[in-house]
């Protein structure tokens, strides 16, 4: 399973650099197209985390696909299009741009206190790392232990 793991890596992983400010972007959205791999590649993640995780939180459907092969509650934390006094916000800039990404915390709320330890954050792209902080730092606002 990991060499078919490992094929599926260096077919979808893209790299390539911003011209603009000539950082590095990690980029596995091309795993969204191909059925047969992506099936592969979250079977690998679902056996590496099994047991190790209590509840996935994402921005895409990745997340969505994991949790439901892992049987664990799925969490979607979006780019702030509301301003429902129900969400907690965090800002973030990336390339002189500011976002906001969001969480409904009754969602959170509604997780037993014991899942709030044992969180993955999963994401398609890695940019900068400031995306994967902004939801770390929302999430302690929500008194997670990530």
């Amino acid at each position: 399973m990991f060499i078919q793991f490992n094929d599926i890596l260096e077919k979808h992983y893209c790299e390539y650099i911003n011209s603009s400010n000539n950082s590095i972007i990690r980029n596995l959205s091309s795993l969204a197209s191909n059925i047969e791999d992506r099936n592969i590649f979250f079977n690998f993640i679902a056996k590496y985390y099994e047991n190790k995780i209590d509840v996935i939180i994402s921005p895409n459907m990745f997340g969505s696909i994991l949790a439901e092969k892992m049987n664990l509650p799925f969490i979607f934390i979006q780019q702030r299009t509301t301003y429902d006094p129900e969400t907690i916000f965090q800002y973030y800039e990336h390339n002189s741009n500011f976002y906001c990404f969001e969480i409904h915390s009754h969602l959170i709320q509604k997780l037993p206190k014991g899942n709030l330890s044992r969180i993955l954050l999963l994401d398609d792209i890695l940019y900068d790392g400031k995306s994967i902080l902004a939801m770390i730092s929302l999430l302690q606002k929500l008194n997670c232990n990530v």
